[in-house]
């Protein structure tokens, strides 16, 4: 396990502007916490193997009270209040999945980032994420570009926006084992300016939905621009929008 290792190296990339990089290998890992100002960096060479004992991830506990956190506790890798993060590299991450049961609050997340802003996840393949694999939460200008992410199982979404502002999905192809693309609200902030574009969402065994609005809807959603996605093989519906808890959709092309 290369856990110890791996967080040293991003304590001292922190705020530098520098990067850690993985590469030539497979790097067996439990829960990273990743920090401001820094890129962490999976090289097309290797892969970050998440650890299959659910102790290697403990309970995050972010300072918002948003009402996914029922579900989101747990991450492989995970920010918390982070300004100018970058996740790149053309390498895999895979969460190995199939390993966890349970209820979705047990069972680690990909990635998240929660109360953050100015982050971008891009060029990497996602693979097997145990819940939700790809989470942004209340974080705002956010880009997520050229993902290629496969899950499977029920709530076993592929990316997940919950809250926040500016956030743009583009190039990313992904196969879900639930909603493919979910947008949620969980705190009164609610999610403004979403742009998704040039992306293909399928559904694994079955997926629930292609893009889906309001899972859960606390607050409201406005301007959000789909153009140039292609769905298919989804059991439910290639767009559904739903207001659940009665709050405002508007803006939505």
């Amino acid at each position: 396990n290369d856990a110890a290792a791996i967080q040293a190296a991003v304590d001292a990339a922190g705020g530098t502007g520098g990067s850690v990089v993985l590469s030539g290998g497979t790097f067996l890992s439990g829960a990273i916490t990743l920090h401001s100002g820094m890129t962490f960096f999976v090289d097309s060479s290797a892969t970050l193997l998440g650890s299959a004992n659910a102790a290697d991830y403990p309970t995050a506990t972010p300072a918002t009270g948003n009402t996914q956190l029922s579900n989101c506790q747990r991450a492989l890798l995970y920010a918390d209040g982070v300004d100018q993060l970058t996740i790149d590299g053309g390498g895999t991450i895979d969460g190995q999945g199939d390993s966890f049961s349970g209820v979705e609050a047990t069972r680690p997340m990909l990635v998240w980032a929660v109360l953050s802003q100015h982050v971008t996840v891009q060029h990497l393949y996602l693979r097997k994420g145990a819940v939700w694999s790809l989470v942004l939460m209340e974080s705002d200008h956010v880009l997520i570009d050229d993902i290629d992410l496969q899950s499977n199982g029920i709530t076993h979404d592929g990316i997940d926006l919950v809250d926040g502002s500016d956030v743009t999905v583009t190039r990313a192809q992904i196969d879900a084992g639930d909603d493919a693309m979910c947008l949620k609200s969980g705190v009164r902030r609610g999610l403004v300016g979403v742009t998704i574009s040039d992306s293909v969402f399928t559904g694994n065994n079955g997926g629930s939905n292609g893009i889906k609005l309001g899972t859960a809807t606390y607050s409201a959603f406005t301007n959000i621009t789909v153009h140039d996605v292609w769905v298919k093989d989804v059991q439910y519906a290639a767009m559904a929008v739903e207001s659940r808890q009665g709050s405002d959709i508007s803006q939505v092309a």
